[in-house]
């Protein structure tokens, strides 16, 4: 065969490996970029499903708070229609209890909430790490794809040259 003809299909084939090597480290790349938005996107996600969390507990605390103080108004106006007085010794000590125990409830809740808000947040954060360490990976493999195909270039390169070179002699 003419060396024209074998330069040019040995061009031809170096051209396409380069190519091909592109377009794979294209698609990598992509594959890493997406992985990197889904991550931000979870993080956000958690951000917004924690906040919910914690928005929910002081909604449910503010109900225990206010379920407590009728109880305690309901305890006076019994005390005050049985003739206890109201506000001295054990009668007093009985609605003070059952404001603290409300509060501690609602506390509880409050504590709770802020908590469980906490735990999706770090979820967020160790989804959006992950998805950081899979677009590294896909980064490092675009690279290693374009090393490679620069490598089978030369390679070929160095077939085809060598290959023209036996033939002339």
């Amino acid at each position: 065969m003419p060396f024209p003809v074998m330069a040019a299909m040995a061009a031809v084939s170096i051209v396409t490996t380069l190519m091909g090597a592109k377009a794979g480290a294209r698609a990598q790349q992509r594959q890493a970029n997406a992985a990197l938005y889904q991550g931000y996107y979870n993080k956000k996600m958690a951000e917004y499903n924690g906040e919910n969390i914690r928005q929910q507990s002081y909604g449910e605390a503010a109900k225990v708070f206010a379920a407590g103080e009728r109880l305690r108004q309901q305890q006076v106006v019994a005390q005050a229609d049985s003739g206890i007085v109201i506000g001295e010794g054990s009668a007093a000590a009985v609605t003070a209890q059952t404001e603290n125990l409300a509060a501690e409830d609602a506390l509880a809740i409050l504590y709770s909430g802020i908590e469980g808000q906490i735990a999706v947040e770090q979820g967020g954060e160790m989804k959006l790490r992950e998805s950081k360490n899979r677009a590294s990976a896909l980064r490092d493999g675009a690279k290693a794809t374009m090393i490679q195909g620069w490598t089978s270039a030369a390679q070929q390169a160095g077939q085809a040259y060598y290959t023209h070179q036996s033939l002339k002699v």
